[in-house]
């Protein structure tokens, strides 16, 4: 590790004083706490650190407060609420900018190099010099997993910025702090600790705080506490707390951020619209929310971020009524900067037409007769390659009153899809790929699943489709009890259709002879899970084309998946060859014959694995 980070630190230094000042610095004696190897180590990763600019020391110090998995979105709250960044004022350009300095301090191996998409990590030692480095350049009070400790001294209230206590036992809590440079503090309990109360005077002496994090505590009335006194705070998250009325909150005119995220609130006021500089409202799992004051959505014009799902108040049954629930989404509609939202609700009637005037960066949207959080019908705990948090435009349609309409087609940038119940799902997928016909291909379309759908016989109809070039970024497909489906895709297949296809699960597809016809037997370069169950007329996996001048008599037998890791199949009565080949029409008007040829039986088949 210290190898890594000194070489991480001095690789564009060319210059030999540079490396004079390096070797000095390395030279020079450690902290106390820092004995023998770990007192060496700690000078190579102080060297790295200061050699950082003042955005990657700052982003790196936060880093190391935050829990073992930190969340990006997190980190990006932070410096938003903190002013780290100047001249960015938007969420998007703030989550950008903390991805690219996350990438940067990845290189200079001060933070693991994972393939999360919306999380970093640090080896501990790294953090523990982190921890070390905040404490004497930025007077960071920190405490974590400890049951017993104690609170910063009066000296050190002064002079601390930031007080991270995290994951721990709380039971002294003081009933006023005097920290006038603090500008951050996060509390939240060790898990299954019992929720803390907060005192009321409990913020006075911390009136220049700009971030408030506090989960898991308590507050006997929010109108009656300090934090109205807070009139810098620009974050404010009672995540997992205890809280009943929120209405002075609206007093926080410079706040940013809040998130109540699976608090105890009933209502949001008609107080939260005065929150006129809003741009993130996080109400996720606010399952007591029955109430949204009417306007209020709307008065907060300059949010960017909205997340809802896992709240009751849009659902028929215990939720507003109809005319209400319509009129919140009406109001969402006014939002011209809404850039993000998660939402979900289990009438489709409620849905207008034209709701979104412009395309969403980032949604997640439920149309559910039942209340999940997740892709209800399809089992995925066995699918690993398969990421759902890793897209960033999500729709699921799943109500037996929804037919796929002018209304839906906003979302035609959608990265994952599930459909199930639909009566009238149509050319749904074509109209996918034909929205920019200039571009082959244009879907974004990662992750298919369809279940439960009725009437639906064929899903795709690729001879409506430029260049025969089909899905080339979908990653999964899965397929699951549609009953009357005879082909996934009628017409010609090019080898850089499915291209990217790493899973394809189909289950209960009874009337399904085989998966795809393909140009030729190594169509799937990136398939590694492949299960098929109880396809009762299912007789070859793959179908490969053959022209008519090609040797009728060379077999193809060998079939090359190079990424494969898992293949399952069970319960298929009726199959008898992993492909067959098939006669390829001369042209794609004459339609495709479905005269098979030179079956590849099971017992002659060879898969390759690597």
């Amino acid at each position: 590790m210290t190898i890594v980070t000194v070489a991480s630190a001095l690789k564009n230094k060319r210059e030999p004083l540079q490396w004079k000042e390096a070797l000095r610095q390395l030279k020079r004696s450690s902290p106390e706490n820092f004995t023998g190897d770990t007192s060496r180590a700690y000078v190579s990763i102080q060297l790295s650190y200061n050699y950082l600019r003042s955005d990657l020391k700052k982003t790196f110090l936060l880093c190391s407060l935050m829990s073992h998995q930190g969340f990006i979105l997190d980190l990006v709250i932070y410096a938003l609420g903190l002013d780290i960044f100047p001249n960015i004022f938007t969420i998007e350009d703030a989550r950008n900018k903390v991805y690219a300095l996350i990438s940067e301090l990845k290189d200079s191996s001060l933070l693991l190099n994972d393939q999360a998409n919306d999380s970093f990590s640090m080896h501990d030692f790294i953090r523990e010099v982190a921890l070390s480095l905040a404490k004497g350049e930025d007077h960071v009070f920190s405490v974590r997993n400890e049951m017993n400790w104690r609170w910063p001294s009066e000296d050190e209230q002064k002079i601390c910025k930031k007080i991270f206590i995290r994951d721990s036992t709380i039971t002294d809590l003081r009933e006023k702090f005097e920290c006038p440079e603090l500008e951050l503090f996060y509390m939240n309990t060790k898990v299954g600790d019992s929720h803390v109360e907060i005192p009321e005077d409990f913020f006075k002496g911390m009136r220049n705080v700009k971030v408030l994090d506090l989960t898991r505590m308590k507050f006997s009335s929010l109108r009656s506490s300090s934090i109205p006194l807070l009139t810098k705070l620009q974050t404010l998250r009672l995540d997992n707390s205890v809280v009943d009325d929120i209405a002075v909150i609206g007093q926080l005119r410079t706040l940013k951020i809040l998130s109540l995220r699976y608090s105890t609130i009933r209502q949001l006021p008609k107080e939260i619209g005065q929150l006129t500089q809003l741009i993130l409202l996080d109400l996720s799992n606010c399952q007591r929310l029955t109430v949204i004051a009417p306007n209020v959505i709307s008065g907060l014009y300059r949010l960017e971020e909205l997340y809802m799902r896992g709240c009751f108040v849009l659902q028929k049954i215990g939720g507003l009524n109809i005319e209400r629930r319509k009129a919140i989404l009406d109001e969402l509609n006014g939002l011209s900067h809404l850039a993000t939202l998660e939402i979900q609700f289990n009438d489709a009637n409620i849905f207008p037409q034209g709701l979104f005037s412009k395309e969403l960066l980032r949604y997640n949207i439920s149309i559910s007769d039942i209340f999940l959080l997740s892709c209800g019908s399809c089992n995925l705990q066995d699918l690993e390659p398969f990421d759902e948090d890793g897209t960033l435009r999500t729709l699921r349609l799943e109500c037996n009153s929804i037919n796929w309409s002018e209304k839906f087609r906003c979302f035609k940038n959608v990265e994952f899809l599930c459909i199930g119940k639909l009566q009238c799902i149509g050319n749904v997928l074509n109209e996918l790929e034909r929205e920019s016909s200039s571009q082959p291909s244009s879907s974004q379309l990662k992750h298919l699943h369809l279940h439960n759908t009725p009437n639906l016989s064929c899903i795709f109809n690729s001879t409506n489709c430029r260049d025969g070039v089909v899905f080339c970024n979908l990653e999964s497909l899965i397929l699951l009890n549609l009953n009357e489906l005879k082909n996934i895709c009628s017409g010609h297949l090019t080898e850089e259709s499915f291209c990217n296809l790493k899973i394809i699960d189909v289950k209960g597809c009874v009337k399904l002879e085989n998966i795809f016809s393909f140009a030729n037997a190594s169509s799937l370069p990136q398939l590694q899970t492949m299960k098929m169950e109880s396809c009762d007329n299912m007789k070859q996996i793959f179908a490969v084309e053959r022209g008519e001048n090609e040797n009728n008599n060379e077999v193809i037998d060998q079939i090359k998946f190079y990424q494969l890791r898992s293949l399952t199949l069970n319960f298929l009565p009726h199959l008898t060859s992993f492909y067959s080949e098939v006669k390829k029409p001369s042209t794609l008007q004459e339609g495709w014959q479905d005269e098979l040829d030179t079956p590849i039986l099971l017992s002659n088949m060879k898969v390759w694995f690597t």
